[in-house]
């Protein structure tokens, strides 16, 4: 205030102001004038910070999309092993889980999102059954073939699949004579076939204060659902009778070996040519362990090891080979039976739905036990068989 009076003074003595309440509204206005001007670029320059702040927003914005395009598409490009899609359900779903936890909703579940072909080598990856998962827990060890495996595996998007499947014929292509009358004529019999989808599920029942250590559970429930629902899976593949909800399995549906040898390694032989004899190539051969194991032992009525040499049974890495075909081992087939096939031809598994993860809550005496009943599902249609 005095600098002020000062100032007002000043302007007065000057002759620059008539009275001193001019001379102080001078100085007044001036003074707003300038702080006018400082806010005006202090506002310019709030709003040029703002402009970068905002195009910088905007790169970074384009960028994270940008990645996230390259990870989707790496995604898309690279097959998903079951324990992975698991693991990413689960971190998906951490919310809903700890809400399911909590109580706040009585059931959700969780896709477990693949990519490319079904094989079993793009949908699963059992190493974490071979390992202890949970203190004082060991899991079974698990089978170490599936039949999926050995079949081509597709895709389906409806819940049946209609072919034509020739049962038949009559007449046959012949020689004819230029000008010499009707030529020869051939009816081929096509039947129209449908092949149901069935689902295949199981459930389990755990205790909810598993749900406070999420990352034991995961370890756990991979160790056990695939193998779970694999193992039910080469059960219908090998032995479903057709009628729902079983599959057509292959042993059911297969032609019966119509030889008359009685050592092993003959009969093996006699069926590779039992299938060429029906215009396909025999490619692999499945027997159970003791089957597979018992072929090295055979012996002559002297007690000689008498496994046919000179390239009829070979070996190379581990992989023991009939007339240069494949012999797989797995514990899914019975010790009095085997098959010998076109795997590549005879048969063909589609999926229709990728095994599903759900849990629930309100099941049984769940609520009065503190359990949760998690239940695994998918689905996949009958062989088609040619």
């Amino acid at each position: 205030m005095e600098n002020l009076e000062q100032k007002a003074q000043d302007l007065l003595n000057a002759n620059k102001a008539q009275t001193l309440d001019e001379a102080k509204a001078i100085i007044t206005n001036a003074i707003s004038e300038a702080t006018k001007a400082v806010d005006a670029k202090l506002d310019d320059a709030v709003k040029s910070a703002n402009v970068r702040i905002d195009e910088m927003d905007k790169a970074l914005t384009e960028a994270k999309s940008e990645a996230n395009r390259f990870k989707m598409e790496a995604k898309a490009s690279t097959p998903v092993s079951f324990n992975q899609a698991f693991s990413n359900a689960m971190d998906e779903n951490s919310d809903n889980i700890e809400k399911f936890r909590r109580k706040e909703i009585k059931q959700f579940a969780m896709e477990l999102k693949t990519v490319g072909d079904m094989s079993l080598s793009n949908i699963t990856d059992l190493a974490a059954a071979n390992v202890q998962m949970l203190p004082g827990i060991i899991p079974a060890a698990p089978r170490k073939l599936h039949i999926r495996s050995l079949l081509p595996t597709g895709v389906m998007a409806t819940s049946a699949i209609h072919y034509l499947q020739e049962t038949g014929s009559e007449g046959s292509v012949a020689a004819w004579a230029d000008n010499s009358g009707t030529k020869a004529q051939i009816d081929y019999d096509l039947t129209e076939e449908v092949a149901p989808s069935e689902f295949i599920a199981g459930y389990l029942r755990i205790t909810r204060k598993a749900l406070d250590d999420i990352s034991a559970m995961r370890s756990y429930l991979q160790s056990r659902l695939l193998e779970s629902y694999l193992d039910a899976e080469d059960n219908q593949l090998l032995n479903g009778n057709g009628i729902s909800p079983n599959l057509g399995g292959l042993i059911t549906n297969a032609e019966a070996y119509t030889g008359f040898r009685t050592i092993q390694v003959e009969k093996l032989i006699d069926s590779i040519a039992q299938i060429d004899t029906n215009n396909h190539s025999a490619n692999g051969i499945l027997l159970s362990p003791e089957q597979y194991y018992a072929l090295l032992l055979t012996k002559s009525t002297t007690n000689e090891y008498t496994l046919p040499g000179l390239g009829v049974v070979s070996s190379m890495n581990g992989q023991m080979y009939i007339s240069g075909i494949p012999v797989f081992k797995s514990t899914a087939m019975a010790d009095d039976k085997y098959l010998v096939g076109d795997w590549s031809k005879g048969a063909q598994l589609f999926v229709r739905e990728n095994p599903i993860v759900r849990f629930f809550e309100e099941d049984g005496t769940n609520v009065r036990e503190n359990k949760i009943t998690v239940r695994v599902e998918g689905s996949c249609i009958a062989n088609l068989l040619y």
